[in-house]
């Protein structure tokens, strides 16, 4: 006969106690519980199909409270009911139903372990929040706007227009419209019709007037270029400027041709693209900082609309500085500009050229410097140029703006770059040839004994954050030098010993990271008093990222920072961005939004998925697209104001501008123009949290490798955010093999259909019917 074996009394599911609410907490048991599935087959490794059910449900966004509560009680309900399954050899015991207890008030410090957990908001193409803006201004006043498509290097027509925040009713407001509107951008660069400046400074705090002069004052006009500088021939400056020559092949694919590309030699790729408005040039080494400089309103159109940039290139391809190593070398600080061409005046009668004038591209300055190469050169964000007359010489040179950056020597230091054009009416050297100069001291020079100074930004026209190397950072109020500065007389010594403070101290000195720190870049929004009104106060909260993986935030009222998020992985860049109300950083190779407004605080998007890291990212104060300097050698731009409903018709376009490449055999670089935009796509992992998603069923697009040459690395990207509206569309961007390039990129309209019938309508500068609202 053979042997029964014992009937084997079932377990409780320990694991199915936790989805169910405990109201007193964790206390004694009265009785023991056993948890029955309504629908399990006895194992208690078989899938729950209900949970696989309510799975696919996660996808719904705005589910109601009140569903939530009725399946719950579903739920309860169907606890007793008995399973229609065959009797297995698994025992079953009577499920013992607990008797409702009436709540009561607990005291607790913390929650209970059966507790119902909170749902994890995983960010994705489904559900997206609306960006805020953390500085909203009042709704009479007016901005500018452009009224015709700017041309380079031509006189816009600007008209003034409502602000965002102007609102007519609940349902027709301009806040409402124009991210919808921007949503609609499917090209490279910004549309022009919507372009603002958002940029917030506090020398115009308080400004009610819509035009640009008002709005971004000129600085610094008592701060004068001391001549202290001398004219150095070719010879000389051979010293101080690169000599890395490099072949590069460009033009369409298939059809490139190589040329070779000395330093200071400029490309047109209007030859190999007749549409395109781009230059390439040289700066004979890896460049690892370039910003636009700021121009006054009133002085633009007497130099002709020109453009001017300043690079800091390495001293060769082979030099790598170490973190934190002071080292003072010979450098330089290139001075480019950007002017139109000379051959493009075939005006037709209307006076409107047959075809955009290019420009030309060329070098127009040196620097010559002792403090080795520079990590990283900013203007100041307004305009500090002096006022160029067209007639007469000045007794001096004139100013073209003050430059502050970082040394390879560990120094932070403030130049008054003078005017090129003045400089090359005192030179020998040939009037196509850059005129170099040495500068012996800058107007303000900072060093710290135990650390080195790596990053910086500008809060205003007279307040600099910067970086260190240890994880500090030091705030800096630099306008009593500047001032004092002003009004010496003029000798070399009375200025050295006015402008060099070694014992300056900062006004703020906070420890943020464990390493160093990376990028920094300060919130520009103003500071509300007591009573709520605007303050005209510098302002007060940095973002800063480093080499620890974390993004930490500190308002400088405050006796320390929080951290917003951690990696494992180093964060290379940081910038605020007016548009998205937040900071814009990144997490391994994906670009993310964070927004910093009090309703939305610490939520954010995933905005991009590159194939590498990227070393930099780039945005304006006049449009909400960004642009991505990535590891892998293509610079990406995107629209970061998309459309909030699921299922939208407008596709999130990633747009490569150019993508660099690198043969090691040859020692060739090439560069790939007009690559085909590509739909931004949902990392699988991230994807399979939300629907049944397989590999089986759903594959992205392939990827390459994931390991690329440094040579072919894009290590900036900057958009021209001083010049007004007609220069926004500029984008300066600067690679590891030392070409540069410099792009007119314009926005395009969904079907070339502008909503609300036209910008008027946006802008609620005329009545436009309900029914217009819904743009899909």
């Amino acid at each position: 006969m053979p042997r029964e074996l014992r009937r084997r009394a079932s377990r409780p599911n320990y694991a199915a106690l936790f989805q169910y609410e405990d109201e007193d907490g964790a206390g004694p048991s009265t009785a023991r519980r056993v948890i029955d599935d309504e629908e399990g087959s006895g194992s208690d490794f078989a899938p729950d199909e209900a949970r696989d059910q309510g799975a696919g449900s996660a996808e719904e966004d705005d589910e109601d409270e009140d569903d939530e509560l009725e399946e719950d009680a579903d739920a309860d309900a169907s606890m007793g009911e008995p399973s229609d399954a065959e009797d297995s050899v698994i025992a079953t015991q009577p499920v013992y139903r607990a008797p409702k207890k009436v709540g009561r008030k607990n005291v607790s410090l913390a929650p209970a372990i059966s507790a119902r957990q909170q749902p994890i908001v995983i960010p994705s193409t489904h559900h997206r929040h609306r960006a805020v803006a953390l500085h909203i201004p009042a709704s009479e006043f007016l901005v500018e706007r452009l009224e015709a498509c700017p041309q380079p290097f031509k006189e816009p027509k600007i008209v003034p227009t409502n602000n965002f925040a102007f609102c007519v009713s609940e349902t027709r407001s301009v806040a409402n419209r124009l991210p919808k509107s921007w949503s609609n951008n499917v090209g490279q660069g910004p549309l022009w019709e919507l372009m603002e400046d958002r940029g917030w400074f506090s020398e115009a705090a308080f400004n009610t007037e819509p035009d640009e002069k008002f709005r971004r004052p000129r600085v610094h006009d008592t701060v004068r270029v001391v001549p202290d500088f001398t004219v150095l021939s070719a010879e000389e400056a051979a010293l101080y400027v690169p000599k890395g020559a490099i072949k590069c092949a460009f033009g369409p694919f298939g059809q490139q041709e190589s040329v070779a590309v000395k330093p200071l030699d400029t490309i047109d790729m209007n030859k190999f693209f007749p549409e395109d408005i781009s230059h390439v040039f040289s700066a004979g080494a890896p460049v690892w900082a370039i910003d636009w400089c700021p121009i006054f309103s009133e002085d633009r159109s007497a130099i002709g609309h020109k453009q001017y940039l300043a690079v800091g290139p390495l001293i060769s391809h082979d030099y790598a500085p170490l973190i934190g190593e002071k080292e003072a070398r010979p450098a330089c600080i290139q001075i480019w500009s950007i002017s139109p061409a000379a051959q493009s005046n075939n005006d037709t009668a209307g006076g409107q050229s047959k075809v955009e004038d290019p420009g030309c591209m060329r070098c127009d300055m040196i620097l010559c410097i002792d403090n080795g190469p520079a990590y990283d050169l900013k203007w100041c964000p307004l305009p500090s140029n002096d006022s160029i007359q067209v007639d007469g010489t000045p007794p001096t040179p004139r100013k073209l703006g003050l430059l502050a950056g970082t040394f390879c020597d560990g120094s932070l230091c403030v130049y008054a770059v003078p005017y090129p054009a003045d400089i090359s009416t005192t030179s020998s050297t040939p009037a196509t040839s850059p005129s170099p100069i040495f500068v012996p001291e800058p107007l303000v020079r900072i060093l710290h004994p135990e650390t080195a100074c790596w990053s910086l930004d500008w809060a205003n026209s007279e307040v600099l954050a910067v970086g260190c190397t240890n994880g500090t950072i030091a705030v800096y109020n630099i306008s009593d030098i500047l001032k004092t500065g002003g009004a010496l007389p003029g000798t070399l010594t009375e200025h050295s010993q006015a402008h060099l403070y070694p014992d300056m101290t900062p006004t703020h000195f906070l420890s943020a990271h464990q390493s160093a720190i990376r990028s920094l870049s300060w919130v520009r929004t103003p500071t509300h008093s007591a009573e709520g009104e605007v303050t005209a106060d510098i302002p007060t909260v940095i973002i800063s990222t480093g080499y620890d993986g974390v993004l930490h935030v500190v308002d400088l009222r405050a006796p320390c920072g929080n951290d917003i998020s951690r990696t494992r992985d180093a964060l290379n860049t940081v910038c605020f961005s007016p548009y998205n109300g937040g900071p814009l950083t990144i997490d391994q190779s994906y670009v993310k939004a964070i927004s910093i407004a009090p309703l939305l605080l610490n939520k954010g998007h995933t905005l991009l998925d590159t194939d590498g890291p990227v070393w930099h990212i780039g945005a304006s104060d006049y449009h909400p697209q960004i642009a991505c300097a990535v590891t892998d050698g293509n610079l990406v731009t995107t629209n970061t104001f998309r459309n909030t409903r699921r299922g939208g018709s407008v596709p999130f376009f990633e747009h490569c501008i150019y993508q660099m490449g690198y043969n090691k055999k040859t020692k060739e670089y090439r560069m790939l123009d007009h690559l085909k935009s590509r739909v931004s796509h949902s990392h699988p992992g991230r994807l399979s949290l939300l629907t049944n998603y397989t590999s089986g069923t759903a594959k992205g697009p392939p990827k390459g490798t994931g390991a690329w040459p440094p040579e072919v690395g894009i290590h900036r990207a900057v958009w021209n955010g001083g010049n007004g509206l007609a220069s926004a569309p500029w984008l300066a961007s600067a690679t590891a093999s030392g070409l540069c390039r410099v792009d007119f990129l314009r926005g395009k309209w969904l079907h070339n259909r502008v909503p609300y019938d036209g910008v008027d309508g946006i802008r609620l500068e005329r009545d436009t019917p309900d029914e217009a609202e819904d743009l899909e």
